[in-house]
């Protein structure tokens, strides 16, 4: 019964005669004769397979997207890198807050507010390094105003440094809560500039 639900499905997709031939790194990339790409040579493909997933643009039939920068980046920071920073930063606050968990009333206990706060300045980390990383891919593959791109990754790099850093101030001295607006502020302005001008075919 798999066996012809596969070659159901694989009849379905693949009308046409499918022949395999290396990619980059050693993968091997399934290509068809109405491939998207099949009157291009080699060095033109080999830079098509890097920006788009070529099965998925096959199989869906999806027209390509707008064209930007391609790899050259127009943040005035590598985001990238910042992104996989903050990783690394979230594995390392993680590691230290976890030295303490055993006690059960180090911070006043899990549900108190200096607890809550550690908590929240670690997950920072993980959540704000994920859209750093978006952000950077986002500004590479679409065709963004320059101007706009500089701007929101100005803002968003503030607010990712900022906003962990207002969580642990706040857990030290509550006080300190009045500083969020520093962050929350510039990420939803980089946001927001991005989605006002993003680029529509």
């Amino acid at each position: 019964m798999f066996v012809v639900l596969v070659l159901v499905v694989g009849k379905l997709f693949f009308t046409q005669p499918l022949h395999w031939s290396p990619g980059l790194c050693g993968r091997w990339e399934l290509l068809g004769k109405n491939s998207l790409f099949e009157d291009e040579d080699e060095k033109e493909r080999s830079h098509r397979l890097v920006q788009y997933p070529l099965q998925f643009l096959q199989l869906t039939g999806r027209p390509e997207p707008i064209l930007g920068s391609g790899t050259m980046n127009l943040l005035p920071y590598d985001s990238l890198y910042w992104g996989w920073i903050g990783m690394v930063a979230g594995i390392v606050s993680g590691a230290l807050i976890g030295l303490f968990f055993h006690q059960e009333r180090w911070l006043g206990g899990y549900n108190s507010f200096p607890r809550r706060l550690v908590r929240l300045g670690h997950i920072s980390f993980f959540g704000l390094g994920i859209l750093s990383v978006l952000m950077g891919i986002t500004v590479r593959q679409l065709a963004f105003d320059p101007d706009t791109v500089r701007l929101a990754g100005r803002f968003f790099f503030i607010g990712q440094v900022t906003m962990p850093v207002c969580c642990f101030l706040t857990a030290w001295r509550s006080w300190l809560r009045h500083l969020f607006p520093v962050p929350v502020l510039s990420l939803g302005t980089a946001v927001s500039l991005l989605l006002w001008r993003w680029p529509h075919s």
